[in-house]
């Protein structure tokens, strides 16, 4: 116990079991927490609460727009912060009551009130709760995961562990929220027991992650150094010549645009497969299959290049997409292609985490400019957008098509729009990322960057 707790000075030492536990429960939680916010949040407003498609797609747009700021100004902070404790890890543990509050809001809508009174409460809950606790805490974590270690080998695994244990959370999530609602008859009160039950989650994640890992990277602390003290104004020049950055930002747009496009789901088995059952057997599928994907990417790694793994499975969810959206009611080759993208997803779950953290020092090895803090915010940043724009596409779509959310059975058009949004747009996303990270040769730099 006292080695696994043990940690290290040296900054290209690999992590310890503390604190690969400690990012490991703190992502999980927060992912099972967004697979709430973002999966869930559109149907819990237009079929609970009965706020219009449209409403709720430009409310998830402004506040992705709104919650892009929010992701520089936290890495502002964080750069600027100097403690015992660390530049971001602080933060996490002072952010960990107001995300807990913020999440039960959001889901406690006096159900009396009329709806305008109801809009604009969700409005208010909803915008505080992004752009003031759950993106600072995304971004605390992965400026955490920058700032513990710079042995690739570490960064590799720990991405590797972490993304298995999200995926399990997001999927074990979406599962939990569904049979809980389900249960308890799709009411205010299951929305809010579903509230506590991961905002408490995500709370204990945050305090595990402070008290769990230490930061040996870029900290004037403990390591004092000059690439740590450079100033936001010197940071951003740096990033601009930075094209590996830059690829990475939009390739994360892309995926966040992609993503959104899962809060779809549950329109699609409800309206156009007409079993809302199968949400459950879709998260299993989901689940080995994403987990068999990891432990192959382990090992094909060893024998075929991470670029090409990657472009492979980005060429497999493609063509599976575009047969699931002419043969959208087709539940067997839904599910057996839900699984093989599943299966083909691994690499780049576990990857593009990588790719970007590589920017880190690529970037300093150009410039003399370590912005380790700024690529994490800004390409959140990016991120952020990719996501509003999807919820707000999605929303906006879903009205034009003519969706009710009061209705029992959607029109032809509303469910021809819904196959259209939840199989085209991540099509889409998904041949943009293809062509970005064909452009992605970090790999044939300097040996000091060929992490993967």
């Amino acid at each position: 116990m006292k080695n696994w707790l043990k940690h290290p000075d040296d900054i290209n030492q690999p992590l310890t079991g503390a604190e690969i536990t400690g990012m490991t429960f703190a992502g999980t939680s927060l992912a099972m927490l967004q697979i709430v916010i973002s999966v869930f949040i559109a149907y819990f407003y237009t079929n609970v609460v009965g706020i219009s498609a449209a409403m709720v797609g430009t409310l998830l747009l402004i506040t992705r727009i709104a919650d892009a700021f929010s992701d520089l100004g936290m890495g502002i902070i964080i750069s600027k912060t100097r403690s015992q404790w660390g530049q971001a890890r602080p933060w996490g543990l002072r952010m960990a009551c107001p995300l807990l509050l913020l999440v039960l809001s959001i889901f406690y809508i006096p159900a009396h009130w009329g709806m305008a009174a109801k809009t604009v409460y969700a409005c208010i809950s909803y915008f505080l709760l992004v752009t003031v606790a759950l993106t600072p805490a995304s971004i605390i974590g992965s400026i955490i995961g920058t700032n513990m270690t710079v042995n690739p080998n570490s960064r590799k695994k720990n991405a590797m562990i972490s993304s298995l244990f999200m995926i399990v959370g997001s999927v074990v999530g979406n599962v939990a929220v569904l049979q809980i609602t389900q249960a308890m008859g799709d009411s205010y009160g299951a929305w809010r027991f579903v509230a506590i039950l991961f905002g408490t989650l995500a709370f204990a994640g945050q305090v595990a992650q402070f008290l769990l890992t230490r930061e040996r990277v870029g900290n004037s602390v403990l390591s004092p150094n000059a690439s740590s003290k450079a100033t936001v104004k010197s940071q951003l020049p740096a990033l601009i010549h930075n094209k590996y950055f830059l690829i990475m930002c939009l390739v994360g747009m892309m995926t966040a645009l992609d993503g959104a496009m899962a809060g779809c789901i549950l329109y699609y088995v409800k309206y156009v497969l007409h079993n809302m059952e199968l949400v459950s057997i879709i998260g299993a599928v989901t689940l080995l299959s994403m987990t068999a994907g990891i432990a192959l990417t382990r090992v094909m790694e060893k024998k075929i290049p991470a670029k090409r793994l990657i472009l492979a499975g980005l060429a497999v969810k493609i063509i599976t997409l575009a047969i699931n959206f002419f043969h959208p009611a087709n539940l067997p080759l839904f599910l057996g292609f839900a699984a093989l993208r599943g299966l083909m997803s691994g690499p780049m779950m576990v990857y593009s985490s990588v790719y970007l953290l590589n920017t880190i020092e690529y970037g300093e090895y150009k410039t003399g400019i370590r912005a380790n803090h700024l690529i994490v915010s800004i390409s959140s940043v990016w991120t952020k957008i990719g996501a509003g724009l999807g919820g707000a596409l999605m929303g906006w779509l879903l009205n034009s098509g003519g969706y009710d959310g009061a209705a029992r059975v959607q029109s032809i058009a509303a469910q021809n729009m819904i196959v259209s949004v939840y199989f085209l747009i991540p099509l889409v996303a998904s041949v943009v990322t293809f062509i970005l990270l064909s452009m992605y040769d970090l790999d044939r730099q300097p040996a000091r960057f060929r992490h993967v």
